[in-house]
């Protein structure tokens, strides 16, 4: 029997309408198939990284096109302070906030916030939702830091 890992602080991150805004360039070598993220998500994301050194959990569909690896260049390249440890499963015909109910279940995590342009169910307080034209916003730093604190 092996021991589920344990997470104290997670950051549950959608990639696109959250890092990645729409209508502004969010490629930094679209030949290369660099992703750039949008700077002030990236300011409100290391602030919140900086303050409760949470780790990171990729939610987004992207997850099931890059490696973790490539979410270490991409994260690295736009300049956030820490990569993405892990994605949520894959689930066919479950909703998202099923997949990180089941990460949630199956990793043992005690403390985490969710930031998704998505409807993320059953989380009422631990979800942000995000408008994709803006991205991650500084107004979701106290309380994602407090939640994460906790």
């Amino acid at each position: 029997m092996t021991i589920p890992m344990a997470y104290e602080k997670v950051i549950f991150l959608d990639l696109d309408g959250v890092m990645i805004t729409h209508g502004s360039a969010n490629f930094l070598d679209e030949e290369a198939g660099e992703i750039g993220f949008n700077i002030k998500c990236v300011n409100v994301l290391n602030q919140i990284l900086e303050q409760t050194d949470a780790e990171i959990v990729i939610t987004s569909s992207l997850r099931r096109v890059y490696s973790l690896s490539d979410f270490d260049f991409m994260f690295k390249i736009n300049k956030v302070i820490k990569s993405p440890i892990s994605v949520t499963p894959h689930l066919p015909s479950r909703s998202r906030s099923q997949e990180i109910a089941s990460f949630i279940l199956e990793n043992n995590v005690k403390n985490f916030v969710i930031f998704d342009d998505m409807n993320i169910v059953g989380y009422d307080t631990k979800y942000f939702p995000v408008y994709s034209h803006k991205g991650l916003i500084d107004e979701y730093v106290p309380t994602a830091v407090l939640l994460l604190c906790s």
